[in-house]
């Protein structure tokens, strides 16, 4: 509008004052289009940080947060395979305690069924043939619970072993995304 005004007292023949009128017209103009343009450039309240950059920082901040909640319920599934194979590892030990039981109540059995034979076939139980059958069975017996107790040793001591490789890789897994965490953390507000 001061334009206006002005250009007409120019045509007018007002001549210097309407020139002065103009001037600074467009220098207000010019101030304010040079006011925007700083507010815009630094950002909110003088700070350089802009609402799209605050934003972004927020973003980043909660994809990062999402990465260390997903390192942590990754381990938290391999704590639990942790679990289940210490688990095993109990059950494998029980099962061969039982089977042990199952071979000395076998072996009982098997002497008391080689006295009875013997003693109906009229010889003393505690001699002879009838010994060397009951040593026999007794040694075999024995071989068996030992292969057993061997074989279970080996199992349980594998789910042990898997066990701890599990616990070691979640152990890996949070590290990971706490390190993860706060790379990204640090880069979203950087």
């Amino acid at each position: 509008m001061t334009m206006l005004i002005s250009g007409i007292g120019a045509l007018m023949g007002g001549g210097g004052a309407a020139a002065g009128t103009a001037a600074a017209g467009t220098a207000a103009t010019a101030g304010t289009t040079a006011v925007a343009t700083t507010a815009a450039s630094t950002g909110l309240f003088g700070t350089g940080i802009s609402a799209s950059s605050i934003l972004q920082g927020v973003a980043g901040f909660a994809s990062a947060i999402a990465g260390l909640q997903g390192a942590n319920a990754q381990a938290e599934g391999y704590e639990m395979q942790a679990d289940v194979a210490d688990m095993q590892a109990t059950d494998e030990e029980t099962k061969g305690v039982q089977r042990a039981g199952e071979i000395k109540r076998a072996l009982s059995k098997a002497l008391g069924e080689n006295a009875v034979k013997f003693a109906a076939a009229g010889q003393l139980v505690g001699e002879g043939a009838a010994e060397d059958n009951a040593n026999a069975l007794e040694e075999r017996a024995a071989d068996d619970i030992s292969v057993d107790r061997a074989d279970a040793d080996a199992r349980a001591a594998m789910l042990r072993a898997r066990s701890a490789g599990y616990r070691r890789v979640a152990k890996r897994t949070r590290s990971a995304g706490g390190i993860g965490f706060i790379g990204n953390a640090l880069s979203s507000f950087g």
